[in-house]
């Protein structure tokens, strides 16, 4: 049976009915879902993570099953499968939602103690010795390993957050893997493909860029102009719908990483195919640029 205080803590967070579902569930997982660091080694291994390699992660911790040791058993086991000549990546966006929503106010993004909102995973890496962490007010990202300082370098200085020069281009020019953990996810690469087309046929922006303030690693407070993603067109994104026609050109490798439903996506030859799509009418959207033009008006 459960202590009587920890009963409370359910009925007050959730409901006891609900809060005694989660507590079945976790517990479950705790006996019958659990995943060590040595499996997850295995796991990526197979999934073809070699040491020195440069991948891009985003996580659904909850989809790989029971960590012992939390985001720190799945986060070293990365570490280990890259080793000490490879790079991790992971996003460190300070907002989960709808980017403009977050803007509105301003929010001074600072570069040592603004925490991501994409999860526990990202937030625990942030903080652990030798992840360095790009400028950025809405699409910061972090990194560790051999390339970790060049790829966050001068990402303030672009006024798209995925354009040339941004991490997200850069670790595509390096020919890295992004790596996606769990079918439940959103990942970001493939968004390069619309900053590197002046000719995309979405309005993926708001028309002007905006003034928004930023603090450096060394505490120095910069104001950075940043294109901000449509609030109209967020709903429609589905990066997954790229995933079969990548598959078909061979960049995308499946399997399991403890329990969760993995992608391995290589990004050498990423751009021209994502350009090839973009031109047969294949887009990460679940709305065709006719469909959007006759349902709200504008490109």
């Amino acid at each position: 049976m459960w202590p009587l205080t920890r009963l409370r803590t359910l009925r007050s967070n959730y409901g006891l009915r609900v809060g005694l579902r989660r507590e079945l569930t976790l517990q479950s997982k705790r006996v019958f879902r659990r995943v060590g660091h040595r499996r997850l080694v295995r796991d990526l291994r197979a999934l073809g993570v070699g040491v020195g390699d440069a991948i891009f992660v985003h996580v659904a911790l909850s989809e790989i099953g029971y960590l012992p040791e939390g985001p720190e058993t799945i986060i070293s086991a990365l570490k280990a499968a890259v080793g000490d000549t490879g790079t991790l990546v992971m996003p460190a966006y300070p907002t989960g939602g709808v980017t403009f929503e977050y803007v509105k106010d301003r929010p001074l993004f600072d570069v040592r103690t603004t925490p991501t909102a994409v999860g526990a995973v990202p937030e625990t890496f942030r903080r652990q010795p030798g992840t360095v962490r790009s400028v950025h007010p809405t699409h910061s990202v972090c990194a560790w390993g051999r390339h970790a300082a060049w790829l966050v370098e001068g990402h303030q200085n672009s006024v798209v957050p995925f354009g040339p020069g941004t991490p997200f281009r850069k670790f595509v020019d390096l020919h890295g893997r992004e790596l996606i953990l769990g079918e439940h996810v959103h990942f970001s690469i493939l968004r390069v493909i619309e900053d590197a087309r002046s000719d995309y046929p979405l309005p993926v922006y708001c028309p002007e860029p905006l003034p928004l303030d930023v603090i450096d690693a060394d505490g120095r407070r910069h104001t950075m102009l940043t294109k901000v993603h449509s609030p109209v067109i967020a709903p429609y994104r589905d990066p997954h719908l790229l995933v079969p026609p990548l598959r078909a050109r061979g960049l995308v490798r499946e399997g399991r990483v403890g329990y969760a439903r993995s992608y391995l996506i290589e990004c050498e030859n990423l751009l021209p195919a994502l350009s090839d799509l973009v031109d047969q009418g294949l887009f990460a959207f679940t709305i065709t640029p006719g469909q959007y033009q006759e349902k709200h008006g504008v490109r």
